[in-house]
Formats: C-alpha cells, structure tokens, sequence
C-alpha cells in the first residue's frame, strides 16, 4: 500500500508542480522519504496502539491539481 502512495506522490510532483516554491518542494520530499521509510503506523508502535489505520491505508487519495 505504502508503494501505492509513493507513485502517486511522483506522478504529483511530476505534473505542473514546478510552480510551486522549492522550500514546499523540500518539505514535500521529506515528508515522502520520511513514508518511504516509515510506512503507515501499526499498533506495534506505541503511540498508534489503540489505532487502526486499515481502513485510511486502503482510502484512494487523489491530489489535487491546480
């Protein structure tokens, strides 16, 4: 699922976001390496234990293009 957000995420900065400031850039591309390495939270970890992300990691999240 992970995979899944992370191509949109590409095609997202691919598609007309060079108008955008390159300190939103950066912080998009933290946030997305940040996902990459972290994926979505489990109840494994401790501050999501009484948390089920299931049903948001399976949501189709669309950006919106401007």
């Amino acid at each position: 699922m992970t995979e899944t957000y992370l191509k949109t995420f590409e095609t997202f900065e691919q598609n007309g976001r060079q108008k955008d400031p390159s300190w939103l850039k950066q912080i998009r591309k933290e946030a997305a390496d940040s996902f990459k390495h972290l994926g979505f939270p489990t109840v494994r970890d401790e501050a999501w234990i009484y948390t089920n992300l299931a049903p948001l990691a399976k949501t189709q999240f669309q950006f919106v293009q401007e």
